[in-house]
């Protein structure tokens, strides 16, 4: 009963208006051709309607897909530009380490663990002040959520959907919106997971077939 409690809460989630603006489409693609013409990358259709969807969708949860070798990474640096153009954080999340570190060095942001993200928020020394919304100090700080932040989560294929549930349920509190990004096709949790087909068959996702 809780996992489908679970799994109706992320399914609803796609279809809940975030509280804050997201960015315009005019100024999406103007920031896209910018970073295209800055980095000499030529983003192809797929990688454009990814980005723009997780720029401009007012949704709480939007998720995207793509194989290995789609551009996936290319995309999330386009992303990171808007996003960066429109004064809006990222807080990039992963899995597992080693990912976090992959993601890391893919996009130029510092990323972390969800399992990382979960404890400051529901073990850590600043537990409470983080729920509060209060500020607080030293390395727990980038997991200080505020409205307008973004929490993207990639490998999102891998993560448990009690996980993405609770990293929802912080974000929807604190007026942040939540992006996946995987591959629904590939190996899933060790956990109870599943959650990014599910949303991918409930609410559909921007996804990447070049």
């Amino acid at each position: 009963h809780a996992m489908l409690a679970a799994e109706q809460r992320l399914a609803t989630a796609t279809t809940t208006t975030a509280p804050v603006a997201p960015v315009t489409p005019a100024r999406a693609s103007a920031a896209l051709t910018a970073f295209e013409t800055g980095t000499g990358t030529q983003l192809d259709p797929g990688q454009r309607a990814l980005v723009t969807t997780f720029a401009t969708s007012s949704r709480l949860l939007v998720a995207g897909l793509g194989p290995a070798g789609s551009g996936k990474t290319t995309a999330m640096r386009a992303y990171a530009h808007i996003a960066g153009a429109a004064g809006i954080r990222v807080i990039a999340l992963a899995p597992s380490a080693a990912a976090a570190d992959v993601l890391s060095a893919d996009m130029g942001v510092h990323a972390d663990t969800l399992h990382k993200f979960l404890h400051e928020y529901t073990r850590g020394p600043h537990a409470v002040r983080l729920a509060a919304g209060q500020p607080v100090t030293g390395p727990a700080s980038m997991f200080a959520l505020r409205p307008g932040d973004v929490v993207l989560i990639d490998e999102a294929g891998m993560a448990s959907t009690p996980h993405l549930d609770q990293i929802t349920a912080i974000a929807a509190r604190r007026g942040a919106v939540v992006r996946l990004l995987g591959d629904h096709q590939q190996l899933s949790s060790p956990a109870a997971g599943g959650a990014l087909r599910l949303i991918t068959a409930e609410a559909g996702a921007a996804e990447l077939t070049t």
